[in-house]
């Protein structure tokens, strides 16, 4: 029996090859569209040859078989002409009259797509278009041809003829058949097969054993499951092997042996051209997540969900796409078969995952790998890694990570076990220890932090020399400095290392030194240009701050221009107010607007936010609110006004509270309306106190929430001596060192102290209580304090 004729009795054995079967054809007889994905040579192609084979039974539909390997594809419009003539083909093989000639002359996804149709009204049936081998085409070529099969499903009349797309790949294309980004996304069924499970695998190694008539061992067997189980393709591969093996050698039986050898020649000379594990090696590589979550699986053989980082689901987790994992419980995953590990360990080894790692900047990982190489004896890894710790130093974000790889280096590449490495900083005239190896309590080396460039010390010798110099020999060995050197007369810095007594002999000293020396040199460079890479960040930071606090000090004139220059001043009345922002622009704003010759509006406000944003809607807003002031007399209806305007011009979502009233400079009357703002205070000269709390709150909801407020609308009439005291909340909720607001109470008692006194001299007042209550605490909110006194009739 064949190599094929075998694969196609998976569909007897395996009960995930029938479901795929199922799905699929539920699909074309539903007239949904499909993406069908598996590993690659799991039997995909004999699950949609049996689908084709059940629905030619079907007198309304039919199934055109396209191969794409079969299809040209050396350009888009060489690919779609070869696609549309395959296809026309096989619909003139239907008796579609006429179609033979359709695809003589397009060259484009859109004439595609129109012979597409024209073939399914010729064929005057549902025409199932079932695209295998996807993975075969460039990726450029599998958007595009998705892209014309999406547009044809789409475009269709669903009372006529259906036109079914079913694509079939590698599980490598998950994310383009079914993404989010995909053309197929949310149209497409997914349909997905695994390999076989461990009774199916053992059913499908009998079938293909019998097959040949092969006298086998009940160890080989099970030699066979451990190596291939899940993957088809591979059982029916080492089955074949094995036989020939044992005609080779003249021997009647398949034994243990037979398929250890079988195996060990696929791994060794096979398995990297072996198209499953071609495609998994490639997504493993291109994904250090993944790589570190296989590396996992080979060091513990099962791992649990936990264990991993990376998201899984049900069908696109990357484990699952590279398809050589399998389940082993519901929350712990292993390699599917013996030739997989097998392959990977010696594939991934770390030398080779040092340089995976390298590609993609991870240096402590790709670290960690070479390290391992050279503990495993790879002695040859050691020039890898000292590479790595020099090209990670590059890539360093400042000083000290630049000097922990150089540390790294010198460890692990040089055995060296204590060492302080030190930076030169010409401004200060010292060198900064910027890195260490060995602890500071255990060293000889001394714990100093700073050494003056003029000290006598060796390190500051070598650094001026520069030169190589030696230290006093001790018992814990011969301290040595080395010069950081950019050229053969500037050195960058210096390194302090302690070397056993005589553990080499002259020439390897020699040889060493000279290594070392080179090593040092281009740890200079690596960390001269990470500390150039910092000055500039530097530099650039000071001017972008610069830059940002010019334009805050002329934000905060332009707002101050906003306010009033000066309160206003008429016969019987004194008025002052007093403002601070929280930062340099602010949210609080005041005004005073004449309404008339006899009245004066008083504005106070706050809005939402704090900063620029805040800022720019409190200049909006006091606009708006004197263009509303303009035109009614009535503070509630000019509130009112205000919020339609706001939701009118304004599309973000800050709000204020705000208090307007009308004050007759003849009378004394206010009238006023609050959209959600406290209520001022008032002092009462024929009572001798402050109101109650509340007595001039008037009801209302802030501004620039709803489209519509209800506001009330009160009066109140000051009298010669009185004093009204209008505030934001920034006045009253700054906190002691206890956590305790300074209040409203508070703010009462100083207008009792001082309500005799000229509103300039209360609002100085108000202002360091709250200050000295504060301390120096940082102020979160905008403050806004305006007094109003009528002085006489």
């Amino acid at each position: 029996m064949s190599s094929s004729a075998r694969m196609s009795d998976l569909l007897t054995v395996s009960a995930g090859h029938r479901r795929a079967a199922q799905e699929i054809a539920d699909c074309a007889q539903r007239g949904q569209c499909c993406a069908f994905l598996g590993p690659r040579l799991s039997g995909t192609s004999e699950v949609l040859q049996h689908v084709r084979n059940g629905l030619a039974s079907d007198p309304l539909t039919k199934c055109v078989y396209l191969d794409l390997r079969d299809v040209k594809s050396s350009t888009q419009k060489e690919f779609f002409a070869s696609l549309t003539e395959h296809v026309c083909a096989e619909a003139a093989a239907f008796g579609a009259k006429g179609c033979a000639r359709l695809g003589k002359t397009v060259s484009s996804g859109a004439e595609f797509r129109a012979c597409l149709k024209k073939c399914c009204a010729r064929l005057r049936s549902n025409l199932v278009l079932v695209v295998d081998h996807l993975h075969i085409i460039p990726t450029d070529l599998v958007q595009a041809l998705l892209t014309s099969l999406r547009a044809a499903y789409m475009d269709q009349d669903s009372s006529g003829p259906l036109f079914i797309p079913i694509v079939c790949g590698a599980l490598s294309l998950a994310t383009l058949t079914l993404g989010q980004s995909s053309p197929f996304a949310n149209i497409a069924r997914p349909v997905f097969i695994g390999g076989l499970d461990t009774g199916e695998s053992r059913e499908f190694i009998r079938m293909c054993l019998a097959s040949v008539g092969a006298e086998v061992s009940s160890g080989a067997y099970d030699e066979l499951l451990r190596a291939a189980e899940g993957d088809p393709r591979l059982i029916d591969r080492l089955c074949r092997d094995c036989v020939c093996s044992a005609e080779q050698r003249d021997v009647r039986q398949v034994t243990a042996g037979t398929v250890k050898r079988a195996v060990r020649h696929f791994v060794k000379n096979e398995a990297q051209r072996y198209e499953p594990v071609v495609e998994a090696v490639s997504l493993i590589e291109g994904d250090p997540v993944l790589l570190r979550c296989i590396l996992l699986l080979l060091e513990k053989g099962v791992v649990e969900r936990r264990e991993l980082a990376l998201p899984l689901s049900a069908d696109l987790d990357p484990l699952t796409l590279t398809g050589m994992v399998r389940k082993v419980a519901p929350d712990s995953f292993a390699l599917k078969n013996g030739v997989y590990q097998s392959f990977l360990k010696e594939h991934f080894h770390p030398r080779y995952v040092g340089y995976l790692m390298s590609l993609v900047g991870r240096w402590d990982e790709a670290l960690d790998c070479l390290e391992a190489g050279l503990e495993q004896g790879t002695r040859e890894v050691r020039l890898d890694l000292l590479a790595a710790t020099v090209n990670a130093m590059y890539a360093a974000q400042d000083l000290e990570m630049a000097a922990s790889y150089l540390a790294r280096g010198l460890a692990v590449g040089f055995g060296v076990q204590q060492a302080r490495i030190w930076y030169a900083e010409p401004a200060e005239k010292v060198l900064r220890l910027v890195g260490k190896i060995g602890s500071v309590a255990n060293s000889t080396l001394g714990s100093r932090t700073e050494i003056a460039m003029l000290d006598d010390s060796l390190e500051a010798r070598s650094y001026r020399g520069p030169q190589s110099l030696r230290g006093q020999e001790n018992q814990a060995g011969i301290e040595r400095a080395l010069p950081l050197l950019l050229t053969g007369t500037e050195a960058v810095g210096v390194v302090t290392l302690l070397e056993a007594v005589g553990e080499r002999d002259q020439l390897q000293q020699r040889q060493h030194d000279l290594q070392l020396g080179a090593y040092l040199a281009q740890a200079a460079r690596a960390m001269e240009e990470v500390h150039n890479r910092q000055e500039q960040l530097l530099r650039i930071a000071r001017l972008e701050q610069e830059r940002t606090a010019a334009e805050l000090r002329m934000a905060h004139e332009i707002q101050l221009s906003f306010l009033p220059e000066r309160p206003p001043t008429y016969p019987g009345w004194d008025i002052a107010a007093d403002w601070h922002s929280a930062r340099q622009v602010g949210g609080d704003f005041y005004d005073f607007v004449s309404v008339d010759e006899s009245r004066l509006g008083l504005v106070i406000a706050d809005v939402s936010d704090k900063g620029m944003a805040a800022a720019l809607f409190m200049s909006l807003c006091r606009t708006l609110m004197r263009v509303s002031a303009s035109q009614t007399r009535s503070p509630a209806l000019a509130l009112q006004r205000l919020n339609e305007l706001i939701a009118a011009e304004s599309r973000s979502d800050m709000f204020l509270t705000i208090f307007y009233g009308v004050l007759n400079l003849k009378t004394g009357q206010l009238t006023y309306a609050s959209a959600g703002h406290p209520a001022p205070l008032l002092w009462r000269q024929r009572v001798g106190d402050v109101a109650p709390p509340g007595t001039l709150r008037a009801l209302g909801t802030m501004l620039g929430v709803l489209p519509r407020v209800t506001l009330e609308e009160r009066q109140v009439t000051l009298e010669p001596h009185d004093v009204l005291t209008l505030f934001t909340d920034g006045v009253t909720e700054p906190i002691d060192s206890q956590g305790a607001e300074f209040g409203e109470e508070r703010l009462a008692g100083i207008l009792r102290a001082n309500h005799e006194l000229p509103c300039s001299e209360i609002v100085a007042r108000t202002h360091a209580a709250v200050w000295d209550y504060a301390g120096q605490r940082v102020q979160f909110d905008d403050y806004t304090l305006v007094t109003v006194k009528r002085t006489a009739l």
